[in-house]
């Protein structure tokens, strides 16, 4: 995942994940937003199997079709 942020062209980036295995990607999220001031979102699926991940969320969905919800409305033209 580092490697496709080093893109100078990518303004913005979001990971989704859900369980432990996605903490070291969300960590890479972090630092990529630190070091670049880009904006980035740590998305977490929640569930009641990784209560550990909810701390790591920018934001926090209720499960796929959360996900889904959340990532229809970054391109919603409604106000």
């Amino acid at each position: 995942m580092a490697k496709l942020l080093d893109d100078p062209s990518i303004g913005a980036a979001a990971f989704c994940g859900d369980d432990l295995g996605d903490i070291s990607a969300f960590a890479v999220l972090i630092k990529w937003r630190r070091r670049t001031g880009r904006r980035a979102a740590c998305v977490v699926s929640a569930s009641d199997e990784v209560p550990s991940l909810r701390e790591r969320a920018d934001v926090l969905c209720e499960g796929p079709s959360g996900i889904a919800a959340w990532l229809t409305s970054l391109t919603s033209t409604d106000s």
